[in-house]
């Protein structure tokens, strides 16, 4: 933490010294203490390197308990996919963070869940715009 206050105080001076406008300033060191939080909550290439010295059966189980919490709660997944479809997701599914104002863009055709999410929601409000119209 302690280096994480020395950093916002370098930034903080240059930004001072440049004459920054406050709101970007503030801008700037929320952003910083967000990514600083996230590093010190999450290191993924850590965890990747820790499953994968599970046996390939306890793997499974632990992709088909934490990534099956995260398919359970769109039932769009079960409706329009079979299950073993959903197991192989599952075991397959790879947690990406990304920050505030990321732009998240992808050359290859990739499937991300944030834009199944999104569709689901556009689906739904559409349902309650339509029945409060009725």
């Amino acid at each position: 933490m302690n280096f994480q206050r020395q950093n916002l105080n370098i930034i903080t001076h240059y930004m001072e010294r440049k004459k920054v406008n406050y709101n970007l300033q503030m801008k700037i060191r929320e952003y910083l203490r967000f990514i600083w939080k996230e590093e010190f909550t999450q290191n993924a290439d850590m965890e990747e390197q820790i499953i994968n010295k599970l046996s390939k059966t306890l793997k499974e189980e632990l992709f088909l308990e934490a990534n099956g919490k995260i398919l359970n709660k769109y039932p769009m997944f079960f409706a329009n996919f079979s299950e073993s479809f959903l197991r192989q997701l599952m075991y397959k599914m790879k947690e990406v963070r990304h920050t505030p104002e990321d732009l998240i863009f992808s050359v290859k055709p990739t499937i991300y869940l944030i834009t199944l999410i999104l569709e689901q929601f556009r689906k739904e409000r559409m349902m309650t715009m339509k029945f409060f119209s009725s």
